[in-house]
């Protein structure tokens, strides 16, 4: 299926890895000024693996490796950018994590309904003192926290001279939206079809 073009937005996909298992989160950034792939890519890799951000909660055997960054006009070329500036290039806890296939959900509301208004995120390689006892679901505290770090890396973007931010993009209407709403989800989540970009 084609990529659509959406004006000033551009598809970000995260790609890190867990021992051999690799696995990619895919976002979308929109962007209100002229800027470029390589600026978004290097943003989005500084804003990811910011102070603040995820890694503090994923083990220290999850590393992040690359941004490959297309922007959505139907003619650029996509450009990589690795996480060489970023604060983090790897979680920061150490010890085991939970499944490489399990990921908390963060879910991503529009104000819309219908699934071309929602988007979600995939956090995994979580460390396993953030699982709850018994070993059901997420911790509260864990899942009240994913939603401030959410908050931070959103504010790195928001900060910069891009004055960009993540939007909920559906390819179906060729359209993006503003996030209006953020929810990490108390379930185990699966990244099934992230494996491979």
């Amino acid at each position: 299926m084609a990529l659509p073009v959406i004006a000033d937005v551009y598809r970000c996909a995260i790609e890190s890895h867990l021992g051999d298992q690799h696995m990619a989160n895919v976002i979308h950034v929109e962007e209100q000024t002229t800027t470029s792939a390589t600026n978004i890519a290097q943003l989005v890799s500084e804003a990811w693996g910011a102070d603040g951000g995820f890694t503090q909660f994923q083990t220290s055997d999850y590393e992040l490796d690359n941004v490959h960054v297309t922007k959505l006009d139907g003619s650029s070329l996509s450009i990589d950018h690795d996480f060489s500036t970023a604060d983090h290039t790897s979680g920061t806890q150490s010890g085991a994590s939970v499944p490489s296939n399990v990921a908390l959900v963060v879910a991503l509301g529009t104000g819309a309904r219908g699934r071309s208004h929602r988007g979600r995120i995939y956090v995994p390689a979580v460390h396993v003192s953030f699982v709850s006892s018994p070993a059901a679901h997420w911790s509260s505290t864990f899942i009240a926290n994913i939603v401030d770090r959410m908050d931070a890396i959103r504010g790195v973007l928001q900060g910069s001279t891009a004055n960009a931010d993540i939007v909920v993009a559906s390819y179906k209407l060729a359209e993006a939206f503003p996030i209006t709403s953020v929810v990490a989800r108390r379930d185990f989540g699966t990244q099934r079809g992230r494996a491979r970009v």
